[in-house]
């Protein structure tokens, strides 16, 4: 255990609950830039699954191994990710928190520094994930009502990221909230959109990351949608699936409301409403 660092900041959530935007203002809090960090450049803040880095620590092809041999071997990856820098790691995750096949838990703890779960209301996130996988609606909510659920599980051809699994929304939530064991803290999508000051300075509380309410107020300017939008609809965004039309859309809440028919509604509140309770979203 010797020279191991508890530096890892997991940015784990569900897909389209705030991730990337948290990552680009951190991009952009970190940058000593006064112009808008590039959404094309997170090198500091990348997602974990991405094949080329597993192929690049394991010195190894991760397309010759079967899921369950790459799964064994993310801890070790992360390990070693972790060894190498001196410095605090931001790492994007869609994955649930969860063990592997050897029992392992697939972000270890030894050089965890503590994780920020993004959670969204699950009426708006099927609406978002709808058109970010230009998708039906009933589709996207079968899949977040779906225990089996993940992401890159597609045999037939090799993605650019490796398996994830995120099992149901509720599911999602409770596996890093509730079972991970780490120092987790949640950051409502809703309260970054309605309290931005208030919202991100706690969570840079949390992180140990000194700023200047200057600083914080650039990089929240620096990181609004209007923004975001008009540097995609200029450069592209290499993180937008190539069936997505478009990746920064609105980032508005309450949308369902617009897209959802009352149907819908029922389906995602009957399976969720536990942890939607829990989290404000019935109230």
């Amino acid at each position: 255990m010797h020279g191991i660092r508890k530096n890892i900041v997991w940015l784990a959530s569900y897909p389209k609950s705030g991730n990337t935007w948290f990552r680009i203002f951190l991009s952009n809090l970190l940058s000593n830039s006064k112009e808008p960090a590039s959404i094309n450049h997170l090198h500091l803040l990348p997602i974990v699954s991405s094949r080329s880095i597993f192929d690049r620590y394991l010195g190894t092809h991760t397309s010759d191994l079967t899921y369950d041999e790459i799964d064994s071997l993310r801890p070790r990856v992360y390990r070693l990710i972790s060894k190498e820098s001196k410095n605090d790691i931001f790492l994007k995750t869609h994955d649930a928190w969860g063990l592997n096949a050897d029992g392992n838990p697939i972000f270890p703890e030894e050089v965890t520094k503590g994780a920020v779960y993004l959670i969204r209301n699950p009426l708006d996130i099927a609406v978002s994930f709808a058109f970010h996988n230009n998708a039906d609606i009933d589709k996207t909510i079968s899949e977040m009502n779906n225990t089996k659920y993940g992401l890159c599980l597609n045999n037939s051809k090799l993605m650019n990221q490796i398996p994830q699994h995120l099992l149901s929304w509720s599911e999602h939530v409770i596996s890093w909230v509730h079972r991970s064991n780490l120092p987790v803290y949640v950051l409502r999508y809703e309260d970054m959109i309605g309290e931005p000051e208030k919202t991100f300075s706690r969570v840079l509380g949390f992180l140990q990351i000194a700023y200047t309410d200057k600083k914080l107020s650039l990089a929240l300017q620096n990181s609004a949608f209007d923004k975001l939008s008009e540097q995609e609809e200029k450069n592209g965004f290499r993180e937008r699936p190539i069936h997505s039309k478009k990746f920064f859309r609105s980032g508005q809440i309450n949308y369902w409301k617009i897209y959802l028919s009352t149907t819908q509604v029922k389906q995602i509140i009957k399976l969720h409403r536990t942890v939607m309770e829990e989290f404000g979203y019935l109230e």
